[in-house]
């Protein structure tokens, strides 16, 4: 069997020792402002990063983590942390303004480990996973037609028990992870091409009593089949809250 390794992210309680040798910091920004907000319900966060500028309104800590190492898993975190937490505004300069998101992501790492002291490791434990395979019969993905009003932004759908959108398969992994009905880490065992742009559709029914696996089945000709798998954990092994300027 092939080595299977997937990404999720937990919280060590204690503080664990970083090798002698420190890796290379890479790109970082030029001016950093980070400013703690005063928490409104009714404020959504909002995020850019362009023209060599990065801006966070109301921003919890997770939240730029998610962003800076690619990650979108619910992981434990110090209450603070967390999207019902502390938010921040947060403003951030490069000096050349035609970094690339790529690079963006990566100054927004350093950003994390010099504001918010924030310490990662990563180790390779044996987990629950469920395997995305394709069902008896064979997929039911409808490929983007060029000219299809369906776009990769609209495919966020996830939601609610009617979804709809478009998406890649590596997307799709990454959204029924993101499941509560599904539960467990998603590894694609399909064999589908990872590049194109496949339109959703999808009727069932979330909460205890969800009928995901059924409707994934029946309407995508995708089936998730339960087993084990190597699985990378990020561990954090320290976070603080940062000191504003």
């Amino acid at each position: 069997m092939k080595l299977r390794v997937v990404l999720i992210i937990v919280l060590n309680a204690t503080e664990l020792a970083w090798p002698q040798t420190a890796p290379a910091r890479g790109p970082e920004f030029d001016v950093i402002s980070v400013k703690p907000t005063t928490f409104d319900a009714n404020a959504r966060p909002q995020f850019s990063c362009k023209g060599g500028r990065l801006l966070a309104s109301n921003f919890p800590a997770q939240f730029l983590i998610e962003y800076a190492y690619g990650i979108r898993d619910t992981f434990p975190l110090p209450d603070w942390a967390r999207p019902d937490g502390d938010k921040y505004n947060v403003e951030a300069k490069a000096a050349d303004n035609s970094i690339t998101a790529a690079t963006c992501k990566l100054m927004t790492q350093r950003l994390l480990e010099d504001r918010f002291q924030l310490k990662l490791r990563k180790e390779v434990r044996e987990t629950d996973v469920f395997f995305l395979t394709v069902a008896k019969g064979g997929a039911k993905l409808k490929p983007v037609v060029p000219g299809s009003t369906v776009t990769e932004s609209s495919g966020a759908w996830w939601r609610g028990q009617r979804a709809i959108g478009g998406m890649r398969l590596p997307a799709l992994v990454v959204n029924l992870t993101d499941l509560q009905d599904v539960g467990r880490r998603v590894v694609d065992e399909t064999g589908l091409p990872t590049d194109v742009f496949y339109e959703f559709r999808l009727d069932f029914t979330p909460g205890p009593v969800s009928d995901i696996f059924e409707a994934m089945e029946t309407q995508l000709g995708l089936k998730l089949i339960p087993g084990k798998a190597p699985v990378e954990f990020v561990v954090v092994d320290r976070i603080n809250r940062p000191s504003p300027n």
